[in-house]
């Protein structure tokens, strides 16, 4: 069976090459101060987009003029849709996993192109990063042309970068949707240039991914202030904690509630805290006469692959996850994305989201045409992928088509200084009237209501009710919040707006703070200059300090008290 690419995914094909040819063209950019030969490339291509086939195809050509390629996954599952992926092509190849594993995706061979399409010795391999890294004299032994890493945001942890540095001579083309990493590091330090295919908003305008709708619950103040002050451990918030706000009945019976309002019975993922949390949630959602299944990392990979299928053979209607369906899942059916875990990782966030993001195409329409696209989706039992966000994840991080910026050269993400609180840009706003979320506009497209900017007001709860969330509205919401806390001189004047006593104060103390700094900095400058100082070397002017942020602040009132000691 040969694969027709779809054009974008085409053009993605032809960039890759061109780049690993030394071109450039305005989807392709580079690490930071890199200037020479180009042999590592990150592809991005959005969840849904057909990374898997992308990659297959790349690697049946390559196959086919005689070099051998490695591809690499992290987990079992992706091995496998890959291994499946290059048989419908009959492409002959091995998979580098324990022999159980090994002999489980044969048996999926057989069951589906009634033979084996897995050979010893072949030059096309599919590997787990696991089997792999306890074979690195075989890897040097096999000599790949072209290293594949699937989900390659993952590819500067030590393992991965163990392996891909092994073979310095080596071509290597990651994919991924999310070109970044939990704790905010860049893939620079492994890719030299990145490839960007279509954002999620072309894609599904196209029909290539369905639209999304969002539903954000109005928290009670003290789940909301217990995950507003929840620290870090590693490179995402504390899971313990979390679970322990997030695990209670009033939480765990809106989810029910809600579930059973907007999408009973409809296929559904839950993305849960930690294992106990989950098996709590499985057994709420079971009491209520849903089939839910628990699938999480500590169970036998049989048992994982029994709830999965089970899901889209419609034998269950839900399981109840913590991240073993983040990434690479492809369950075409899953229809509602639940939300109990809060996380810092966009990269997560969107991964998560992804899961519902895949069409199921009505049968008797053009599939070849936008319109016909368009037009198959609307009209089967799919028209859109549903988000209950129980946790504001939608506020930290935006719809799952806002337009977002990748590089290959974002610095190592610090947690953001709770001193630049009021500085942080909006996401998403929220219709005061029929609680649609959407990007920034004058007009909700959900209702026509007209926003009044200067009189708008904080939404209010509505008995813990989920609110519908719109790209445009999803921006203005922040945006309009952000005007109001301006405004706001004190701590009862933010607690009117509904925020809680604790971050109120914090937001006070912190303006105080600010304009304290303000005032030192001016004055160090003003007698900078009185004591004979020149205006170049301040490198600013008092008009900037009003926009300098804390820690900018901070560094100048170092610099220029440093400065200051040598003209005294």
């Amino acid at each position: 069976m040969k694969i027709k690419l779809r054009d974008f995914q085409t053009t993605g094909v032809k960039d890759i090459r061109l780049v690993f040819k030394g071109g450039k063209n305005e989807r392709i950019s580079f690490r930071a101060g890199h200037t020479g030969k180009v042999d590592r490339v990150l592809f991005v291509l959005p969840t849904g987009g057909g990374k898997t086939f992308t990659f297959v195809f790349i690697t049946h050509g390559a196959a086919l003029k005689g070099n051998k390629v490695l591809i690499i996954a992290h987990r079992k599952s992706l091995v496998e849709q890959a291994s499946l992926s290059l048989a419908s092509l009959g492409v002959y190849h091995d998979v580098l996993l324990p022999v159980g594993k090994r002999s489980s995706i044969i048996r999926a061979h057989n069951d589906k192109f009634l033979r084996p399409f897995i050979r010893t010795g072949s030059p096309v391999v599919i590997a787990s990063v696991q089997s792999l890294a306890r074979r690195i004299p075989w890897l040097i032994e096999f000599n790949p042309a072209l290293i594949i890493p699937d989900e390659a945001h993952h590819a500067v942890a030590g393992t991965w970068k163990t392996i891909i540095e092994a073979m310095p001579r080596c071509k290597v083309l990651g994919f991924t949707a999310t070109p970044d990493r939990a704790d905010g590091q860049g893939l620079g330090d492994v890719f030299q240039a990145m490839v960007e295919g279509p954002p999620p908003k072309w894609m599904v305008e196209q029909g290539y991914l369905v639209p999304y709708r969002v539903f954000r619950p109005p928290l009670g103040q003290a789940v909301d202030d217990a995950l507003d002050h929840l620290k870090t451990r590693g490179s995402d918030l504390d899971a313990e904690a979390q679970a322990a706000a997030m695990d209670t009945p009033g939480i765990t019976g809106d989810v029910i509630n809600h579930y059973t309002q907007f999408a009973p019975g409809r296929p559904a993922i839950v993305f849960c805290v930690n294992v106990i949390h989950a098996k709590h949630v499985t057994e709420l959602f079971c009491a209520a006469g849903y089939k839910f299944e628990l699938l999480v990392g500590e169970m036998e990979g049989a048992e994982q692959d029994r709830a999965i299928k089970g899901l889209a053979s419609g034998r269950i209607q839900g399981i109840v996850s913590v991240d073993v369906v983040s990434e690479g899942t492809d369950i075409p059916v899953a229809e509602v994305a639940i939300m109990l875990r809060r996380t810092d990782s966009e990269s997560l966030y969107l991964q998560q989201v992804g899961r519902v993001s895949r069409p199921v195409y009505a049968e008797g329409y053009d599939l070849e045409s936008q319109e016909g696209r368009l037009n198959a989706i609307a009209h089967s039992d799919k028209p859109y992928g549903l988000v209950l966000d129980h946790v504001g994840n939608s506020m930290i991080h935006g719809l799952p088509t806002s337009d977002r910026i990748w590089s290959l050269d974002a610095e190592k993400r610090k947690k953001k200084s709770k001193d630049e609180d009021e500085d942080d840009g909006a996401k998403t706003i929220q219709c005061l009237q029929c609680f649609h979320v959407h990007e920034p506009a004058p007009i909700c497209p959900g209702c026509g209501h007209v926003y009044v900017a200067m009189a708008w007001k904080a939404p209010k709860e509505l008995g813990g009710e989920l609110q519908e969330v719109e790209e445009s509205q999803a921006v203005m919401e922040r945006i309009q919040a952000r005007r109001n806390q301006g405004k706001a001189r004190s701590v009862e004047g933010l607690m009117a707006q509904g925020m809680s006593q604790s971050r109120a104060k914090h937001i006070i103390d912190s303006r105080e703070k600010k304009s304290k700094m303000q005032s030192e900095l001016k004055s160090l400058c003003d007698n900078f200059m009185k004591n004979g100082g020149d205006l170049s070397e301040i490198g600013f002017n008092s008009t900037d300090i009003i926009t300098m942020k804390p820690k900018k602040l901070e560094s100048e009132i170092d610099r220029i008290s440093a400065m200051s000691w040598g003209v005294a």
